[in-house]
C-alpha cells in the first residue's frame, strides 16, 4: 500500500506552463523498497495561451506524476535507476489563478497514490503505464 512520505510541499516552480503554486506529495510503499511516486498539482495556463500574462485566463489544474526507482528514497536524485513521468489532461477552466491554485491544493490534499495502481516495477512506455491516465 502506498503511503505519504513526508509533508505536502508548496513549490513556486515545477516547470512547464505553470501559472501559480504547485502542491506536491511523495508516496512510498514498504512492500516495494526503492519505489516512489511524486505527484504535483498546479495552476497552469492553457496549452494555447502559454505566453499570456498572469492576469489573463482561463487557467487549469494540471497533475504531474513521476514514478521513480532508486536506491534510497531519501535521496532519489542521486540514487535513481529509472523514472518516467506523466501529465494527464488538465482540469478546469478556472477564471483566476487564485481559484486554480485553491483547486490544485485541494486535489493534492485529497490525492492517494493507491488510485494509480502502480506495482512499483519499471514499465516501458505509456501502453504499460499504470492507470488511471
Amino acid at each position: 500500500m502506498w503511503q505519504q512520505h513526508g509533508p505536502m510541499d508548496d513549490r513556486d516552480d515545477v516547470g512547464g506552463i505553470q501559472a501559480g503554486h504547485a502542491y506536491g506529495k511523495r508516496f512510498t510503499n514498504p512492500a516495494v523498497p526503492g519505489a516512489l511516486i511524486d505527484v504535483h498539482f498546479y495552476a497552469a495556463y492553457s496549452e494555447t495561451a502559454y505566453n499570456v500574462s498572469a492576469d489573463q485566463g482561463p487557467y487549469y489544474v494540471r497533475r504531474s506524476t513521476t514514478y521513480t526507482l532508486c536506491g534510497d528514497v531519501e535521496r532519489p536524485g542521486d540514487t535513481e535507476t529509472w523514472s518516467d513521468s506523466y501529465e494527464p489532461e488538465p482540469n478546469g477552466p478556472y477564471p483566476t489563478v487564485a481559484r486554480a491554485e485553491t483547486a490544485a491544493r485541494m486535489r493534492a490534499e485529497q490525492f492517494q497514490a493507491n488510485s494509480l495502481g502502480w506495482d512499483g516495477r519499471q514499465f516501458n512506455g505509456w501502453a504499460e503505464a499504470p492507470g488511471p491516465k
